[in-house]
Order: structure tokens, then sequence, then C-alpha cells
């Protein structure tokens, strides 16, 4: 029977045995004391049922708010 490999944190160096909660970001693995998670909204924008943009990385949709507006006629 193989034996299987204890992990460790990249972080903190904290052994992390199979089947615990952990993560792994670019390739290392952390623990999940090490790792702090934030839940965020994000929203997509549709025209006409066609996806147009969303919240993240994307400059083609400016959502402006009322007191963001900054519209002088002309």
């Amino acid at each position: 029977m193989a034996k299987k490999e204890v992990r460790t944190c990249f972080n903190c160096s904290e052994h992390m045995p199979p089947e615990t909660e952990h993560f792994i970001i670019d390739g290392d693995p952390y623990c999940k004391g090490c790792v702090e998670v934030r839940e965020y909204t994000a929203c997509q924008y549709y025209l006409a049922g066609d996806f147009m943009g969303d919240s993240e990385n994307d400059d083609r949709v400016d959502h402006i708010q009322d007191y963001d507006d900054e519209y002088e006629e002309s």
C-alpha cells in the first residue's frame, strides 16, 4: 500500500494531511488558515439577450450611477 504524501502550506509551512480542505494558487498549496475568502457580487450586462460585458475586467460597458453623471447639455 502506497503512503499518501502530506502537503505543506507554501505560506506558513503547516502540514496538510490528505483529504484536508486547502487551496492551490499558481500551482502552490495553501492551507485554509492562510487564504482569506471574500465573497463579492459581479454583474453581467445583456442587450436583447446578447452578452455585452461584465462589471469585471471589461471596458465596453460603463454603469453610470445617477450621482456619477457629469452630462452637460450643449
